[in-house]
């Protein structure tokens, strides 16, 4: 938008961008008392400052050479565009006459997380990143920056370069306009910021839920700093990730999907209607919050195929590593993500012996059923949802019984992958020269291997359960099909 700004000149062109919700704040402490605190419009605000920062550092580069050559006129120039430009609009200078001193402060101050990167970025300096955030704002700063050394250009006398610098500055402060949208009751702020939001690309459902717990807490200071800590913890994973957990929390807890909007309905599931009344009734809404944490970091376990349960070092474990390996082969290999709000559900509740029968039970159904027959997705999420949500309600979780899911899993294999229809699938789709099935092909010859005591004792009972050899574990990922196969096995015959 800028660029296109600055082919025209200053004043013939001007650009609209959007709206800055902000709750006024009064402060009769200091100097200048009063201040805002931006509810929406973060991003444009601090793109907007860190463009004014490279022009500033592009003043005084200008500055430079044109004191190392001798150009008085290009040197005042280029000097009086910085001096004004940080002066003006990066910080201001609160004066104390009686000490003779004077204290510079940014006009712009980020969250507490992404201040201190922010304020480096602004004089020049490369910050260490440690969370998106961060990285976000290095890499902004440098495509702001590139895009202004390229317009301002190196070769031309340095007076004209330091016109091309001013038409930047130009371009920032008088042909790019927003409405200043003020108020100063938070709660109006927020309802606002919400409504301005509720349409179109909107800001993630973490974004406004952290909004809505603040809001909820905006009588009590002590617990709406702990909730802005957790949340700053939280919203450092990747964005991506923060919304795909809160897609999934939700039918982990309300045994369904969510029918409208997420963010309403996850607000009704997990938070009071109205603001607290008491202390108690705070830290509840804390309480809440941190609990999404911690679903959150178990969440981002198994999205990995991470096993959700410490295993200490020399201690006797309850699973054995073959069952281990079983959660990463349907969440990365077989590709089940459906099956996370379940499996989120009975990692938080479940003993480890139980969650791993329920992970060996998904494994085999999710293999036949999608990846083979490509059942639809919504009965079983239908059964995964409502089990999770019997998990997170039973009394006495070590006592919760599959046996229900298992029964429901079985009657959509005999309705949509039946023995026929499984066998046809088999041979169609898992060939060597299928490239895309080739997952799947070591999928299903490492499960037959691991089942070879088991399906050797024939007849097999009708509903009985797999029996597994759990002695060895075969890195699927890793392992080529010629490991596991031969392609020009000699033929044998399997009764």
């Amino acid at each position: 938008d800028i660029e296109q700004l600055l082919e025209s000149p200053a004043g013939t062109v001007s650009h609209f961008f959007g709206g800055l919700v902000c709750i006024e704040r009064i402060n009769n402490q200091v100097a200048r008392p009063l201040s805002y605190e931006v509810v929406d419009g973060q991003q444009r605000l601090a793109t907007f400052v860190l463009a004014l920062s490279c022009v500033v550092a592009a003043a005084r580069d200008l500055k430079d050479r044109a004191q190392t050559s001798g150009n008085q006129t290009a040197m005042n120039s280029a000097d009086t565009l910085l001096t004004d430009t940080s002066d003006r609009l990066l910080y201001w200078k609160d004066a104390d006459v009686a000490a003779g001193t004077t204290h510079t402060r940014p006009r712009l101050s980020l969250s507490l997380s992404d201040d201190v990167v922010f304020q480096q970025l602004l004089t020049g300096a490369t910050p260490g990143a440690t969370r998106e955030s961060h990285q976000l704002l290095v890499e902004a700063r440098a495509a702001i920056s590139k895009m202004i050394i390229d317009h301002v250009g190196t070769t031309g006398t340095l007076s004209a370069r330091v016109g091309r610098l001013l038409r930047v500055r130009g371009a920032l402060t008088e042909d790019s306009h927003a409405i200043h949208i003020v108020s100063k009751d938070r709660a109006q702020a927020y309802r606002l910021f919400s409504v301005l939001n509720d349409r179109g690309e909107s800001l993630s459902d973490a974004d406004l839920l952290r909004s809505r717990t603040l809001e909820l807490l905006e009588g009590f200071p002590t617990e709406q700093e702990s909730v802005a800590t957790v949340w700053d913890e939280m919203l450092s994973t990747p964005a991506s990730r923060v919304e795909s957990f809160f897609r999934a929390l939700f039918p982990s807890f309300a045994g369904k999907r969510a029918k409208d909007e997420l963010f309403d309905e996850t607000v009704a599931q997990f938070l009071p209607a109205g603001a607290p009344a008491t202390a108690t009734d705070a830290q509840l809404v804390v309480q809440t919050v941190r609990s999404f944490r911690d679903e959150l970091q178990v969440y981002l376990k198994l999205v990995d195929g991470v096993w959700p349960y410490d295993r200490a070092p020399g201690v006797p474990a309850p699973v054995r590593a073959w069952q281990v390996d079983r959660l990463a082969r349907l969440v990365l290999t077989l590709k089940h993500e459906l099956a996370l709000p379940l499996l989120l559900a009975a990692s938080r509740r479940l003993p480890e012996k139980a969650f791993a029968e329920l992970v060996l039970m998904l494994e085999i159904f999710a293999f036949r059923y999608k990846n083979m027959c490509n059942g639809h997705a919504t009965p079983p999420a239908k059964a995964y949802y409502e089990t999770a949500k019997a998990i997170r309600l039973h009394p006495s979780p070590a006592t919760f019984s599959l046996g229900g899911l298992r029964s429901e899993l079985r009657q959509l294999i005999s309705a949509s992958a039946g023995d026929q229809r499984f066998k046809e699938e088999l041979a169609e789709k898992l060939r060597y020269s299928n490239s895309s099935q080739r997952a799947n092909i070591r999928e299903f010859l490492t499960t037959l291997e691991d089942h070879d005591g088991w399906l050797a004792a024939l007849p097999i009972q009708p509903n009985a359960r797999p029996k597994p050899q759990m002695s060895k574990v075969t890195d699927i990922n890793n392992a080529t099909l010629e490991h596991i196969y031969p392609q020009n096995a000699k033929v044998s015959t399997f009764a």
